[in-house]
């Protein structure tokens, strides 16, 4: 629990996928340790957590699973978002 937590808070603090953050990490190495701090849950660069688009150009939620390979992960949370007929955000 506390992995998909750290991934959906990370995706929520910083307005991105945590795949996203992967790349951001790899970019500007202490910056995702330093913003670790500001997010509620903390920060966990891995795939497998992704936003949810409100509809009106901005984030509703982020949804994060774990407990497989991130792309399993991923692929999980894409198929819950679309299975209650909600969008991921880009």
């Amino acid at each position: 629990l506390q992995i998909a937590l750290g991934k959906a808070s990370g995706a929520l603090a910083l307005g991105m996928s945590s795949r996203a953050i992967i790349t951001v990490g790899e970019a500007y190495p202490t910056l995702i340790p330093k913003l670790d701090a500001l997010a509620v849950a903390g920060i966990i660069a891995a795939p497998g957590a992704l936003l949810i688009d409100d509809g009106v150009g901005g984030v509703m939620a982020a949804i994060a699973a774990t407990g497989d390979s991130g792309d399993n992960d991923e692929a999980c949370v894409r198929a819950a978002i679309a299975a209650v007929g909600l969008t991921e955000r880009a």
